[in-house]
């Protein structure tokens, strides 16, 4: 019997992203400063997924691409996450504005939308990720201040965040950085984000915090070279079975603008965070195997960026793109 068919499901987002809590792919402006960034992305020159009809005939699987239905808007829909009861939390734009509700799986390829989801901050917020019934999620307070954006923590009692804390400077290093795109693993015990702040390669990196005994958090580590590079790595997905880190990069080689990427988590990674917690992933040699562009038709010359899955995420595999827009359709 032939193997189910792969699908990733395409949601498409348009061209101009305001939101104070996404990252572009130029370096944002910064009211108070201007940094330079040193990236040198450079053209990707890999052999990308053959999709052909006559290709298509001959195979047992192969990738399909369409639209979240019932999904997308005129505005823009910036990403997809999962609560482990299998609703997802969109995060979109409403009137410019960043905010997020809860949506039903109606099949792998719709949803249905059904409630909003209650924050108590104020701008822009969303971007989150909910594991163990915590939930993690990006704020940007002040619109007015491009660049600006904060990661807070909270319960999620069923459509509402309660107690919603900002993290400390473990996390959110200073007043004036971006931190966003929070990304928890499996069992809620280590959080994976996107910040510029100092010590990394360039850009905004990919960073981690360990929850140490005692639910406090660690400060954060750099996943390191196989990860980040001088230009933007954004969007970090842990997958469902912990073994493979998904994110966003417009550096490196990439067929243009943000491209997804993915990155093999060691088994030994775990191994020392359980014994050893935040102490144990410090030297962080080969606790993730080198980026690997996830290819043509998946990725192209507009922005592809949220990737994220429900279970195997080798079979569906959602993710956010302007690419309509680009290509001016």
């Amino acid at each position: 019997m032939k193997t189910r068919l792969r699908l990733i499901i395409l949601l498409l987002l348009m061209l101009q992203i305001v939101s104070c809590s996404l990252k572009k792919t130029l370096p944002k402006e910064r009211l108070c400063e201007v940094v330079e960034q040193e990236c040198h992305p450079q053209s990707w020159t890999g052999v990308g997924l053959d999709t052909s009809a006559g290709t298509v005939a001959l195979m047992d699987s192969y990738y399909k691409f369409m639209p979240l239905k019932e999904t997308n808007t005129s505005e823009d829909e910036l990403g997809l996450s999962f609560l482990e009861d299998g609703r997802g939390l969109l995060c979109f734009l409403d009137g410019g504005k960043q905010t997020a509700m809860i949506v039903r799986m109606v099949g792998e390829d719709k949803t249905r939308i059904e409630s909003g989801l209650g924050l108590e901050q104020e701008g822009h917020k969303g971007l989150q990720s909910s594991r163990k019934g915590q939930i993690v999620y990006s704020v940007s307070e002040d619109t007015s201040l491009t660049g600006n954006s904060v990661l807070y923590v909270g319960s999620l009692d069923g459509n509402l965040v309660r107690a919603g804390m900002k993290f400390g400077d473990e996390i959110n290093s200073d007043g004036n950085g971006w931190t966003s795109y929070p990304s928890l693993n499996s069992t809620g015990e280590v959080l994976f984000f996107s910040s510029d702040r100092a010590g990394g390669f360039g850009g905004t990196d990919i960073w981690y915090s360990v929850r140490e005994n005692g639910g406090e958090w660690s400060a954060a580590e750099n996943c390191g070279g196989s990860i980040n590079t001088s230009c933007d790595e954004i969007s970090p997905f842990v997958s469902p079975n912990d073994k493979e880190l998904y994110f966003s990069s417009n550096g490196g080689e990439t067929v243009g603008g943000y491209d997804i990427f993915k990155s093999t988590i060691s088994g030994e990674f775990w191994t020392r965070i359980r014994e050893r917690g935040s102490v144990g992933v410090r030297n962080r040699t080969g606790m993730f195997s080198s980026r690997k562009n996830e290819r043509t038709p998946l990725n192209t010359v507009a922005d592809e960026i949220m990737p994220t899955c429900l279970g195997d995420c080798d079979s569906v595999l959602y993710y956010s793109s302007n690419q309509a827009s680009k290509s001016g359709s």
